[in-house]
């Protein structure tokens, strides 16, 4: 995390900015991937809530962009971006760990077998995240 009392405002806002970008990706593809995974596997069942919680942190946070000229209240919401981003990693990585393990196996959904699958892609594109959300914090989110 940034020291916050000495970082000028505009670098406050760029990396507030930069957080919220990338929490923004990480929530939809966290919804986008987990959608592949069968609603019975507990061990992924809270990666859409994780992803759809971002997501309404996100819409609640840039309605009112005008509280961003206010110190205190980037370096709140920048501790408040760097939990979720956290968050959103932990179960990012908990989608992929189960994929990679069950890509391309047959699976009951609704009474009939259907083999998961999943954009090679998009599934490129969650990697990447983890290895962005890591670099990010990498100390946190280990």
């Amino acid at each position: 995390m940034l020291n916050a009392p000495e970082c000028a405002l505009d670098d406050l806002l760029r990396v507030h900015e930069s957080r919220q970008a990338l929490a923004a990706r990480a929530a939809y593809s966290l919804l986008r991937i987990s959608a592949a995974v069968p609603p019975d596997h507990r061990t992924v069942v809270g990666a859409a809530d994780a992803g759809q919680r971002a997501g309404a942190w996100l819409a609640a946070a840039s309605t009112n962009p005008g509280r961003w000229t206010n110190r205190a209240v980037l370096t709140a919401e920048l501790a408040e971006l760097d939990v979720l981003l956290v968050d959103l990693r932990t179960h990012l990585v908990v989608v992929l760990d189960w994929l990679n393990v069950h890509l391309g196996t047959q699976v009951a959904r609704a009474g009939r077998p259907e083999t998961i699958r999943v954009p090679r892609t998009l599934f490129a594109e969650c990697k990447a995240l983890v290895e962005d959300l890591t670099d990010l914090a990498p100390a946190a989110a280990a």
